[in-house]
């Protein structure tokens, strides 16, 4: 069994979490903070990005609206949202630093990217079950 976190970006249930988390995954289950469950399938992963969607079948969730990352300036508040160590939902707050990093460490598919200083911890709310 492994564990992560994730956000609901749709009212209709599509999540995203992070590659690593779903990776190899035979069954997914996503546990909301007030305990409902519910079975869920894997839309798509990326493993550069670290990033996966999920599709559960409900409607009506709560959602986290996502910004334009285009209009976000240096010195922007930030905040990381999460369940680090599986302690309870947190929220820590930092600012953007630098607009389109590079770090020339890879194949320059995942060159552009927002530099923060805001804290982010391993999470450990369920998402992933096998």
């Amino acid at each position: 069994m492994r564990w992560g976190s994730g956000v609901i970006v749709t009212a209709d249930g599509r999540i995203l979490t992070n590659h690593h988390v779903v990776d190899g995954a035979e069954e997914i289950t996503v546990e909301l903070s007030d305990r409902r469950s519910y079975a869920a399938k894997l839309i798509g992963s990326d493993a550069p990005s670290d990033l996966a969607l999920l599709k559960i079948a409900a409607v009506g969730l709560p959602l986290l609206a996502l910004a334009d990352s285009d209009k976000v300036r240096v010195g922007d508040i930030c905040l990381a949202v999460g369940n680090p160590l599986g302690i309870g939902e947190t929220v820590t707050a930092g600012i953007i630093s630098a607009k389109g990093r590079s770090t020339g460490l890879s194949d320059g598919s995942f060159e552009d990217f927002l530099q923060t200083d805001a804290a982010i911890n391993r999470g450990k709310l369920p998402v992933a079950r096998w």
